[in-house]
């Protein structure tokens, strides 16, 4: 999907979906996809370059810039991608996979304002949340493609600090704008 809206984007391209057998599923971990009677491995081109992880801090003031500019022109172009019915959901209108929400699949929502109904709900389980602490939600924000995962092992760069790829697409679909950089985690947690 991605190689075709454009295929210079520095993202693998599919060669092939396997489809595994019942006995050995349990062989992979092929996390919370919302078809699981289906599970699959995708094949798929390597990318050249190797996660940012710590190396982001060796590269000068001059590679960071370059390299940030790199990786927003490729999610500008997401942009483009518009989703389907205007509905929250994951790649192709299937269920929504974030392993920051969920370790189940959920959605799709119809609406915005239905997804955030049901992120409300899931909050309200685990902590008191009275309706005037709220902030005003935004029902009306634009629904983007996403990526769901974006963290420095998904980004690939080359020792001069050129974007060479973006990986682990497994998370992605159409999400509010805010998603990305509301849930951008860092390589490491300590």
């Amino acid at each position: 999907m991605l190689n075709s809206l454009d295929p210079s984007l520095p993202v693998p391209h599919v060669l092939d979906c396997i489809t595994l057998r019942t006995h050995i599923r349990r062989y992979f971990n092929c996390g919370p996809t919302g078809l699981e009677e289906e599970n699959v491995i995708l094949l798929m081109t390597r990318l050249p370059g190797s996660p940012l992880g710590s190396r982001l801090a060796k590269f000068s003031d001059a590679q960071v810039t370059r390299l940030t500019n790199q990786i927003a022109s490729v999610f500008d172009k997401l942009k483009e991608l518009q989703p389907p019915n205007g509905s929250i959901c994951g790649v192709d209108g299937q269920p929504c996979v974030s392993y920051l929400m969920s370790f189940n699949a959920f959605g799709p929502f119809e609406s915005l304002a239905a997804f955030n109904a049901w992120m409300l709900e899931r909050a309200r389980c685990r902590i008191d949340l009275k309706e005037r602490a709220l902030p005003a939600r935004l029902d009306h924000a634009k629904t983007r493609f996403v990526h769901g995962d974006l963290n420095p092992r998904n980004i690939l760069a080359d020792d001069e600090g050129n974007l060479t790829g973006v990986i682990d697409w497994e998370c992605a679909g159409y999400m509010p704008e805010h998603w990305d950089p509301a849930y951008v985690r860092p390589a490491h947690t300590y």
